[in-house]
């Protein structure tokens, strides 16, 4: 039997959809949050870790009274870890 109230969905028919309206809720803020961390941290540049690299031997070189070395700017060269710049071209191919 359907009742005859018009009042009787509105009171109680949408009660299921309130877990609905938090997850969508939470996953805004979720999305949100994860855009801001991103303008905020992810905007480092490309060349954050060739400078960083720069930076830690500079202050290795000086607390072990090493002597300086040149800075490395090409960025071919930036591709191959320093361990293996050294190494022939027969051993290991240099990107192009």
């Amino acid at each position: 039997m359907s009742s005859s109230n018009p009042n009787s969905m509105i009171s109680g028919g949408y009660n299921g959809l309130v877990p609905v309206a938090w997850a969508i809720l939470v996953m805004g803020l979720s999305l949100t949050g994860v855009i801001l961390i991103y303008l905020w941290i992810g905007r480092i540049g490309p060349t954050f870790s060739s400078d960083v690299m720069n930076l830690q031997q500079g202050r290795l070189r000086h607390m072990y009274g090493l002597p300086n070395q040149p800075i490395v700017t090409d960025k071919r060269i930036l591709q191959i870890p320093p361990s293996l710049r050294n190494v022939p071209n027969s051993v290991y191919d240099s990107p192009k």
